[in-house]
């Protein structure tokens, strides 16, 4: 009865459509309207024109079932295996092209992509929800990504890919602070989020603290040093919900950038095209050393900061976006800064402070040689390190090879006048127990009496006095 019904129907709208045909009314919009109340295809209904009824033996258009779909996810989205497995089942399914077109309706173009490409192939498709930070410095998005470039590590002969570790503004889309290395690990984070917080004049104004930084639930993230620092800074932590990058979005997409406009254009990227061997097209040569990769990082990201315009702010780069909306950032004192890095402890010997094959010296360190000291420093950048001295920041000390002729002369002459202050401390010492040990006799030259006064007469001009031997000691008596 449903069969007949739905023949009618189609029979009402072939009629239809037949009488507006012969008034001269007739529109590809009617066709569409009428192939779609038919359930079937827009071809179709013009050959039922051209006809001018419907076919006798028609039949209704094939809905895939339930078990039709499952069959698709079985063959791993495989329409041709799905067919097959649901033929062996039932052999009165219509042809392989009518099953796939009745797949297709019933499931969406997601589906179908999840069912091929798992959780991959149906991120292309699924829609998200944009958020927006407030303001600057109100949201910072932070991860680790290893880049498409191959280097060549200190003290390592084989090429290798570097990682670098970003906290990026949420709402400038600026690149707050980032670290270059060879592992993704605490180091890296500690050295980034330095570099984020630190104001320096050469990156331009970005610094500050956030009030909210959001990571991915990686076992560096998660750790309780990472945690610590965000509580130093008074920063609330938001690990995102798992495998949903889209929850850090901005930073996943800087990172897509990066690859696009930096790494593509670096002479040994790894996705540049390759020959029928297999070797990637670009020069024999040996890559470039990390060191080099870092200061050409360094320009390009300068250039995105400032130069770069971006789409999500209006064609402008993040730069203007910062400037357009000033506000009060927080900031933290010098110790509080550099509390945020990495520390071991080192002696103090004659020569400064050795640390990682350098020696570091500074005026501040003079006198104290033999104590223990707190080294606090950036994991990859050893220009200068920061000595604390029972737990209070004590000064900044640099390589003693490079510190400059105006640095050398300063460092002198302040271990002069460190000198001069101790001896004359020693000096008033000196004179001071000199003044306590000399024998007075009378009134000092002052007229301060010194000691018991001298008897008034003066004694018979004679020799001098023997004393009378202590008999008492020889254990006899006196007479």
């Amino acid at each position: 009865m449903a069969d007949l019904d739905v023949k009618a129907l189609r029979q009402l709208g072939l009629d239809h459509l037949l009488e507006l045909r012969a008034r001269e009314r007739l529109t590809a919009s009617d066709v569409r309207r009428a192939a779609l109340e038919a359930h079937t295809s827009s071809r179709t209904v013009y050959r039922w024109l051209e006809r001018g009824e419907l076919p006798a033996n028609h039949r209704p258009r094939y809905e895939a079932s339930e078990r039709d779909q499952q069959a698709f996810f079985e063959a791993r989205g495989r329409y041709h295996l799905a067919y097959a497995l649901r033929r062996r089942e039932n052999p009165e399914l219509p042809s392989q092209s009518s099953w796939t077109r009745a797949l297709k309706r019933a499931l969406s173009p997601g589906e179908r992509a999840f069912a091929r490409e798992g959780e991959v192939g149906r991120r292309r498709y699924s829609i998200y929800l944009r958020w927006e930070a407030p303001y600057r410095n109100a949201v910072w998005e932070a991860d680790h990504s290893m880049l498409d470039v191959l280097v060549l590590a200190p003290r390592s002969a084989a090429p290798q890919r570097p990682w670098l570790t970003v906290f990026q503004d949420a709402y400038t889309r600026a690149v707050m602070g980032w670290a270059l290395s060879m592992h993704a690990d605490t180091l890296n984070i500690q050295a980034a989020l330095h570099a984020a917080v630190a104001s320096d004049g050469r990156r331009g104004p970005f610094a500050g603290v956030p009030e909210q930084v959001r990571y991915d639930n990686g076992r560096d993230w998660l750790s309780r040093d990472f945690t610590d620092l965000l509580r130093t800074l008074g920063t609330l932590g938001v690990a995102v919900a798992p495998y949903a990058p889209n929850e850090k979005g901005k930073v996943e997409r800087f990172f897509g950038t990066l690859d696009r406009e930096f790494c593509a254009l670096q002479p040994h990227f790894t996705g540049a095209p390759r020959s029928a061997s297999g070797q990637p097209y670009g020069p024999s040569c040996d890559p470039i050393p990390l060191a080099r990769l870092a200061t050409e990082l360094s320009d390009w990201m300068d250039a995105y900061n400032t130069q770069r315009p971006h789409s999500a702010l209006g064609g402008q780069p993040p730069l203007a976006a910062w400037h357009a909306h000033p506000r009060h950032d927080r900031t933290v004192t010098a110790g509080a800064l550099h509390r945020l890095l990495p520390s071991q402890t080192r002696r103090v010997l004659k020569d400064g402070v050795h640390f990682d094959g350098e020696t570091f010296t500074c005026p501040q360190i003079i006198g104290i040689v033999g104590e223990d000291v707190e080294v606090r420093y950036r994991p990859h950048d050893l220009s200068q390190i920061y000595v604390f001295r029972d737990g209070e920041f004590l000064a900044t000390a640099k390589p003693a090879s490079e510190l400059s002729p105006d640095e050398r002369a300063q460092f002198l002459t302040e271990r002069k006048q460190w000198r001069k202050r101790s001896s004359s401390l020693q000096r008033k010492a000196s004179k001071k127990l000199r003044q306590r040990i000399e024998p007075h006799t009378g009134p000092s030259a002052g007229g301060r009496m010194l000691g018991p006064a001298a008897p008034s007469q003066e004694p018979p001009a004679r020799g001098p006095a023997r004393p009378l031997p202590r008999v008492d000691l020889l254990g006899l008596d006196e007479d």
